[in-house]
C-alpha cells in the first residue's frame, strides 16, 4: 500500500528516481518498518548506481535535508535502516487512504518518465485506488498554478503539455492522458485512463514471507515451506505482533509516565517471532509428518510463542526486581535515576503477562456439559494443558533462578515464575471442579 504520508512525499518531496527508490523501498520492509532490501539488489532494480542509492540514502537519514524518512537503527547490522514514513500494515485501519502498488510503477517504462509525469501517476493511481474505476479526471488548477507561497506540481501550462505527450509515447494505448474541460466543475481537467489490464497487477508486500522461509533454512529446515504453511505461522505472529501492540497502549494509556512502549514492545514482538521460528525450526520436519493439517502447525507454533513469551516476561520482571533491590540497599541517589528504569522492565513484564494469561485462558476449555464423556475430555484437556505449562515454567526457573541474587529476595520471597504458575493452576483446577460437579 502507498499510504497517504508516502503519497504526498512523493509528490512534492521526491525526485523522479527518489521516487523509484522509495516505492522499492514499501515493497520490502517488514512489519516492524525495517528496511530488508541490500543496496545492490535496490541499485539493480530502480536502474541507478550504487553510488548514488547510497548518496540518497544519506539524504534521508539526514535531520537537515527535508527528506528524513529514514532512521539508522543498527540493531541488525545487516539491515540498518528504518523507514519513518508510511506506516507497517499492522497499523492498518480500516477508513486510511492508500494507493495501490500496480506492477506498472515498478515497470522500465514508469522508471524512465520525468518527475513531472511520475506526479501526474502517481496521483491518478490514488484516484482509481479510492474509486474502483479505471479513469481518473485530475484538476490542472491542483498541478499548475503559482502564488506567493508555492508553485505546483508542474511549473507551466507548456511543461504539463509536453508531459502529457511524454506519458502516451511510452505507454501507448495501455495508458492514455488527455486534457477536457469538466462539465460540471466547469473547469479543465487532465483525464488519465488505464487500461483495466494494468489495474489488475497488484505488487505485494512479501518481505515476511521470505524472511520466514530464510530463518527457518537458516536453522535446520532445508525443504521449501509452502504458502499455506507460512500463512499459518504469519497469522499466529500478526496476532503476536497486534496483541502486544494493543497492550502497550493500554499500559501507556493507565501511565503517562510510561514513554516509547509501543516501540518497545514491537522490538520484543520481533525477537519473540524470530527466536520461536528458530525453535519451531529444529522441531518441524517432526510436526509436519505427524500432522500435516495446517492448524495443527499454528497450534504446535503458538505453544512455542508461549515458551519464549513467558522467558521474556520472567526476564523483564526479574531485570525490574534487580534494579528494585539495588535502590533499597543503596537508598543514595541512584533511587531516582533508576525509577524510569524499574518502570520501563514493569511495564514490559506487564505487557506479556497479559498475552502469557490471554493465551492460557483461550486455551482452556470451558465447556459445561451433561454428557459425562464430554466434561471428562475437557478437564483431560485441561489438566494435559496445566501439565504443560509447568514444564515450560520449570525450565524457565532454572533459568531465571541462575540470574537471582540474595538481594532480589529481599523484592520477592517466591519466584515471579513460581507464584505466576501457582496462579495458572488455581484458575485451571477452578474451572475443572465445574466439570466435577456437573
Amino acid at each position: 500500500m502507498i499510504y497517504e504520508d508516502v503519497y504526498n512525499f512523493l509528490l512534492k518531496k521526491a525526485s523522479a528516481k527518489e521516487i523509484d527508490i522509495i516505492l522499492e523501498m514499501i515493497r520490502n520492509t517488514d512489519w516492524n518498518g525495517r528496511l530488508r532490501i541490500d543496496i545492490s539488489t535496490l541499485s539493480k532494480r530502480v536502474g541507478t548506481t550504487k553510488k548514488y542509492v547510497k548518496e540518497i540514502i544519506h539524504k534521508f537519514t539526514s535531520l537537515k535535508r527535508g527528506k528524513h524518512i529514514l532512521k539508522v537503527d543498527n540493531s541488525d547490522p545487516d539491515f540498518p535502516y528504518v523507514m519513518v514514513l508510511g506506516k507497517s500494515s499492522l497499523f492498518y485501519n480500516k477508513g486510511d487512504k492508500y494507493g495501490k502498488k500496480y506492477g506498472f510503477l515498478y515497470s522500465k517504462e514508469f522508471q524512465t518518465l520525468s518527475v513531472y509525469a511520475k506526479r501526474i501517476i502517481l496521483t491518478a493511481v490514488m484516484d482509481v485506488s479510492l474509486s474502483n474505476k479505471t479513469t481518473a479526471s485530475l484538476r490542472v488548477s491542483n498541478f499548475v498554478y503559482r502564488d506567493e507561497v508555492s508553485t505546483g506540481l508542474i511549473p507551466s501550462k507548456s511543461t504539463l503539455y509536453r508531459t502529457i505527450e511524454e506519458i502516451n509515447t511510452i505507454f501507448s494505448s495501455k495508458l492514455k492522458v488527455s486534457l477536457a474541460t469538466s462539465f460540471f466543475l466547469k473547469k479543465e481537467v487532465i483525464r488519465v485512463s488505464f487500461d483495466a489490464s494494468y489495474l489488475e497487477q497488484v505488487v505485494h508486500n512479501h518481505t515476511e514471507r521470505f524472511e520466514l522461509r530464510k530463518v527457518l533454512f537458516e536453522h535446520g529446515f532445508e525443504d521449501y515451506v509452502s504458502d499455506d504453511y507460512c500463512i499459518e505461522i504469519e497469522r499466529v505472529a500478526k496476532y503476536v505482533f497486534n496483541s502486544l501492540i494493543t497492550g502497550a497502549k493500554q499500559v501507556t494509556k493507565e501511565n503517562r509516565n510510561v514513554t516509547g512502549l509501543i516501540d518497545t514492545m514491537m522490538n520484543i514482538a520481533r525477537y519473540v517471532y524470530e527466536k520461536a521460528l528458530v525453535k519451531l525450526s529444529k522441531s518441524l520436519y517432526k510436526v509436519l509428518d505427524e500432522n500435516e493439517d495446517t492448524g495443527a502447525l499454528s497450534a504446535y507454533f503458538s505453544a512455542v510463542l508461549f515458551s519464549v513469551m513467558a522467558e521474556e516476561m520472567a526476564k523483564h520482571q526479574h531485570q525490574a526486581d534487580t534494579i528494585q533491590s539495588l535502590v533499597e540497599i543503596a537508598r543514595t541517589d541512584i533511587k531516582s535515576e533508576s525509577e524510569q528504569l524499574i518502570l520501563e522492565h514493569q511495564s514490559i513484564a506487564e505487557v506479556l503477562e497479559s498475552w502469557c494469561r490471554n493465551w492460557v485462558t483461550s486455551r482452556v476449555h470451558k465447556k459445561e456439559s451433561n454428557r459425562g464423556e464430554i466434561n471428562e475430555a475437557s478437564e483431560q484437556h485441561n489438566n494435559n494443558l496445566k501439565d504443560t505449562i509447568h514444564n515450560i515454567v520449570h525450565t524457565l526457573t532454572t533459568t531465571i533462578r541462575k540470574l537471582e541474587n540474595n538481594y532480589t529476595k529481599l523484592i520477592r520471597k517466591n519466584s515471579y515464575l513460581a507464584d505466576w504458575m501457582e496462579q495458572v493452576k488455581q484458575y485451571i483446577d477452578t474451572i475443572n471442579m465445574r466439570f466435577v460437579f456437573t
